[in-house]
């Protein structure tokens, strides 16, 4: 969260309440917060939990993979980020329906037309989405945006938990989700092993308009398919080949099943 935005709302909420108003809404802000990080935390383990009894090659949930910037080149909401890392799921949510591609959304052609083109931001898609609902919050957002820019540009692409992102709070949906904005961006992996951006929209856009041409990412769900994959990797000892799926060989993702 912010620390500007934070310190905003609680002086408005002074001013308007007084001081015992304010206290209670941090208390309760803070039990939220962990509230939603430790159900995140303890679906996670659980779940893998889980996984170790039904298959021989489940993925460390909290295993960061580094994937070329360019093959992350849609978008897909089909899985709830709120359940937890390491989801195996079946089923169509990988089907072409269900992406977008990442070039085409409003996001990645505000963020261009701002960094690439150098128009204002009142100029830009990203800012016009938004101009009806424009808030102190979003102020923040912006300078926010154009920050994280600078950064990545100039410092290149730093993992988020030593780079400290600071995202301001939007309708308090940082505070709920502070457990998804101390991850990498996180990815689907479809039954072909395709992956798809399913969070972090705004480092992703900017790694691929600064030129990265790799980054970490958390996975949150593989489809059951793709799991099949790693299965057979694992039982054939890391021999793509004699598990019939040579294609694979440089997958970022069978990398723990290969070594």
């Amino acid at each position: 969260m912010s620390t500007l935005g934070l310190a905003r709302k609680a002086v408005k909420k002074y001013q308007r309440e007084g001081l015992r108003p304010v206290c209670r809404s941090a208390v309760r802000q803070a039990k939220t917060v962990a509230r939603s990080d430790m159900l995140f935390k303890r679906v996670t383990a659980v779940r893998y939990r889980v996984q170790r009894l039904r298959y021989d090659a489940p993925a460390d949930p909290y295993k960061v993979i580094n994937i070329p910037t360019d093959e992350i080149e849609r978008f897909n909401e089909a899985i709830d980020t709120n359940r937890g890392l390491g989801i195996i799921k079946g089923g169509d949510w990988d089907a072409p329906e269900n992406c977008a591609p990442i070039r085409s959304t409003t996001h990645y052609r505000g963020l261009k037309q701002r960094f690439q083109e150098g128009n204002e931001w009142e100029d830009t898609e990203y800012y016009q989405q938004r101009k009806h609902s424009i808030s102190e919050a979003e102020t923040d957002r912006l300078a926010y945006v154009e920050r994280l820019y600078h950064d990545i540009r100039d410092n290149g692409y730093r993992p988020n938990h030593r780079a400290a992102h600071d995202a301001p709070d939007i309708d308090g949906r940082q505070s709920q989700f502070q457990h998804l904005h101390s991850l990498e961006p996180l990815v689907l992996i479809a039954r072909d092993g395709e992956p798809f951006l399913a969070e972090g929209f705004h480092r992703l856009a900017i790694a691929k308009l600064v030129g990265v041409e790799e980054v970490p990412v958390n996975v949150l769900a593989r489809h059951a398919e793709w799991q099949q994959v790693r299965e057979r990797v694992h039982r054939f000892d890391g021999d793509v080949r004699a598990a019939g799926v040579a294609e694979y060989a440089d997958h970022p993702d069978l990398r723990d099943v290969i070594d």
